[in-house]
């Protein structure tokens, strides 16, 4: 039986004390008639109301808890900020989480049913993504020799005839096995075990002997990067009694790349001669333009020459069709009977005649 009843100072709320401590349902006890609660101890159901949660962390509420979205009215407003943490492992069910309550989540912690699209993702480790899929070409990182990632090809165009080969300023891979078209049915110098001629050894229908003391300079395209050890012409009538006779190799300003040693007894023989240039080989880059230098300082006969053309009058003009000066493709220069000058003023030389064949290798 109870013993004594006991008031509040206010009187409006009454609790029945029994002998044994307990109290009854009777009465209305609020949350700041209460100083604390230890969660620990709390047992039996009812609700409790949020402001009495103050200082209640979620690692103190255990699954048998079981407190549902649904107990929760849309005036609870539990905001990201009033949770300390969470625990990406443990949550389950539906529902919607702010952005801001992601910091700190990884992707490696969800799978594909979080649905998170590029936009809500700061940044992408490439190197940590697997499955399949696709990524939106923003999100890619800049291009890579990692199997990883996708190609990106830009439009696709012609492959132009272009000077030089280069590796480009879209951004873009190219795939690792392309292959550089060649004219079907053209023959090359690398053919020929060459690096660059002037024209087709096929093409020299003719021979031709040069002024003595005239150094004639055969221009070259070259379209890669090379090494230049050897300087070739080819002769088809020996010369006798010659002196300073060289083959060189000049730059587009005209200053000499390289020169061969004279040559003067190596043009007493026929067919294709092969001079090295003194301390080869060179290096020239690619998309550069360089000139083949043959001179024969004097001779009691002059070698005849493997031309592409006759030398006729007219010649000149076809040769060095609309480029002139610098730009021409077969000028001379007098040299006098002496090694090969350098530099020469290329814009001053004379358009030539003859065009000599000529290669290197």
């Amino acid at each position: 039986m109870a013993y004594k009843d006991l008031f509040t100072n206010g009187g409006g709320s009454i609790a029945s004390i029994f002998e044994d401590g307990q109290a009854t349902a009777t009465g209305a006890v609020t949350a700041d008639e209460i100083a604390s609660v230890n969660p620990s101890t709390l047992t039996g159901s009812g609700t409790v109301p949020l402001a009495a949660l103050a200082g209640i962390t979620h690692t103190q509420l255990d699954a048998a808890a079981a407190i549902a979205g649904s107990q929760l009215a849309s005036g609870a407003a539990i905001a990201a900020g009033q949770i300390a943490s969470v625990n990406p492992s443990t949550l389950t069910g539906t529902g919607t989480v702010p952005l801001g309550g992601l910091a700190g989540i990884t992707h490696s912690q969800m799978d594909a049913a979080a649905g998170i699209t590029s936009g809500q993702i700061a940044s992408v480790n490439p190197s940590t993504l697997t499955g399949s899929g696709t990524v939106p070409t923003t999100g890619l990182p800049a291009a890579t020799t990692s199997a990883q990632g996708a190609l990106q090809l830009g439009t696709a165009v012609g492959l132009p005839d272009t000077t030089a080969g280069a590796a480009g300023t879209s951004g873009k891979a190219a795939d690792a096995s392309h292959i550089h078209v060649t004219p079907s049915g053209l023959w090359q110098p690398a053919d020929h075990g060459l690096l660059a001629w002037n024209c087709d050894p096929f093409l020299t229908s003719t021979n031709q002997a040069g002024s003595a003391a005239v150094l004639y300079l055969m221009r070259l395209k070259i379209p890669t990067a090379i090494s230049v050890t050897n300087v070739h012409v080819g002769i088809s009538v020996v010369g006798n009694t010659l002196t300073n006779s060289y083959l060189g190799l000049y730059d587009s300003t005209g200053h000499i790349i390289g020169t061969s040693a004279d040559q003067s007894t190596a043009f007493t023989g026929l067919g294709l001669i092969t001079a090295a240039l003194v301390s080869g080989p060179f290096p020239v880059a690619a998309g550069a333009t360089v000139y083949v230098g043959v001179q024969v300082g004097s001779a009691s006969t002059q070698p005849k020459f493997a031309c592409y053309n006759s030398g006729g009058a007219n010649q000149a003009s076809v040769l060095n069709a609309n480029v002139t000066g610098a730009s021409a493709r077969v000028v001379g220069i007098s040299s006098g009977n002496a090694a090969l000058p350098s530099p020469i003023t290329l814009s001053s030389c004379s358009v030539q005649t003859l065009a000599f064949w000529c290669a290197l290798s």
